[in-house]
């Protein structure tokens, strides 16, 4: 849990492009007694970070940034609803691609899915919309906004998630 609003805060920070840097004060302090340094490695002699901490800060830190502007923790199902989406460029050059939406199950069955073009101009950002479809199967499910860049060499395509709940 830790691991994914610390990831959450970091891509609003990074969407919003009104700050030059983001400190994360307790990386390497204590939390409270026992603990090393407040649970990000899973071994800190080795500085092997928590398979968590990496996936969802590491996706929040790569240089096509994606936020998902929605923290609600249930969607009502057979509702159509319009999701922004925030992108930021922090490359020197032009980034072109698709940006997909979907809804999953917590097991990544697509029970609903948006996808549209971004081009990002160099150092950018920009704001898009996509609608679902929130299907009338009830469950947990993730809400999940994938960025993957054209071109030579390939770029990892980057990841935004929010957990949630169809009633």
């Amino acid at each position: 849990l830790y691991a994914y609003l610390l990831g959450a805060k970091t891509e609003f920070w990074r969407a919003h492009r009104q700050y030059a840097g983001i400190i994360h004060f307790v990386y390497l302090t204590c939390s409270y007694p026992g603990v090393y340094t407040a649970d990000h490695f899973a071994d800190v002699t080795n500085l092997k970070l928590d398979p968590a901490f990496a996936d969802y800060v590491g996706e929040a830190f790569k240089p096509l940034g994606v936020y998902i502007n929605f923290f609600q923790p249930t969607l009502k199902a057979g509702t159509t609803r319009e999701f922004t989406v925030m992108l930021v460029n922090d490359e020197a050059k032009r980034l072109k691609g698709k940006l997909a939406l979907t809804l999953e199950t917590r097991s990544g069955q697509v029970l609903a899915r948006a996808q549209q073009p971004f081009n990002l101009a160099e150092l950018g950002a920009a704001t898009q919309k996509l609608s679902l479809t929130i299907p009338e199967t009830a469950g947990d499910c993730v809400l999940r906004a994938v960025a993957r860049a054209d071109g030579q060499p390939a770029m990892a395509a980057t990841v935004s998630r929010r957990w949630v709940t169809v009633e």
